[in-house]
């Protein structure tokens, strides 16, 4: 009987890593492994903490058996050793059986073979009945699987990313913007918020280009890419467009608003003095007052940056 047990556990275990190498997206890879997990090993409850140290990001999820909680949070340089610490505790006790009244729990460690990536699994139980050996044995094939389908995904998602971004600068790239503007035109149009994006053209980059080299024009394309990073929220997404133009989308922002912020970023570029002083010309269009399409909203932000050069270089305009 119990060899037909452990035969129909190992058969599971099989089908769950198939399905858990399927999943297209991290979250949903994390999700799927704590339920699955709480099935393999009839828990009543699932924990699981992930640090990926390459990432910088902490997931944190917790199942009942129905629903699941979690949470995926920025790594800082003050809470990382904590946090391994306290996951390095948990790796050592993952052989060790404890009882809880009313019921029982166990962990056991995820680690890569490369180091940047661990974490910890936890299974419990209400009932009296503890775990056994062959179930923390299963748990721990479970995890080590678990480990390798998430270095896979993390890997593909690298890849998916780097598609997107613009290699010079570290923004995105042209092609991602109008995929992003769509999406964000359409939350703001569900949501009845507002939405304006940022035309920046840098106004002296040809002089620089022709006066000190092309490879000094690549680096203050840099330096102006880091003040524009700096220097907007998090749910604010930057481009660079081509060249040496800029589009910054800022959701939930006005036209009043989004007039702060472009001060904000011509003030930082200003101040940037490398090889010599630096301006930009910056246009602002908003939804839904100026446009409600995305090639309509980029067009008005377009020409009012084209109208801000002619009238001034390095001077901010709205549409009229």
């Amino acid at each position: 009987m119990k060899l037909e047990e452990e035969k129909e556990k190992l058969y599971t275990l099989f089908k769950i890593n198939e399905n858990i190498f399927s999943q297209q997206s991290l979250l949903h890879l994390l999700d799927k492994a704590i339920m699955e997990g709480a099935k393999l090993l009839c828990a009543d409850r699932v924990t699981l903490k992930v640090v990926d140290r390459n990432n910088k990001f902490l997931y944190f999820a917790t199942t009942n058996g129905t629903s699941i909680y979690h949470n995926t949070l920025p790594l800082t340089r003050e809470s990382l050793p904590q946090l391994q610490h306290s996951l390095d505790r948990s790796c050592l006790i993952c052989s060790r059986i404890f009882e809880k009244s009313p019921g029982y729990f166990f962990t056991v460690a995820i680690k890569s073979k490369d180091g940047l990536l661990s974490g910890a699994l936890s299974f419990g139980r209400r009932n009296k009945k503890g775990f056994s050996i062959r179930e923390i044995k299963i748990a721990r094939i479970f995890a080590s699987q678990l480990a390798l389908a998430i270095r896979n995904i993390l890997h593909i998602e690298k890849i998916r990313k780097l598609a997107l971004i613009d290699e010079l600068t570290g923004l995105y790239n042209q092609s991602y913007f109008y995929k992003r503007l769509r999406e964000e035109l359409g939350k703001a149009c569900r949501s009845k918020q507002p939405l304006s994006i940022l035309f920046m053209d840098v106004d002296n980059l040809k002089f620089i280009n022709d006066t000190y080299g092309h490879l000094t024009g690549d680096r203050v394309l840099r330096l102006i890419a880091k003040q524009i990073k700096d220097n907007i929220r998090t749910m604010d997404i930057a481009f660079r467009y081509g060249g040496d133009e800029f589009v910054i989308i800022l959701p939930e922002i006005d036209s009043d608003k989004s007039l702060i912020v472009a001060e904000r970023i011509k003030q930082k570029i200003k101040k940037i003095t490398f090889p010599s002083p630096l301006s930009a010309s910056i246009g602002i269009a908003s939804f839904p007052e100026d446009a409600e399409k995305p090639r309509d909203l980029l067009a008005k932000a377009d020409r009012a940056m084209y109208q801000a050069k002619q009238e001034d270089a390095g001077k901010i305009k709205k549409v009229l």
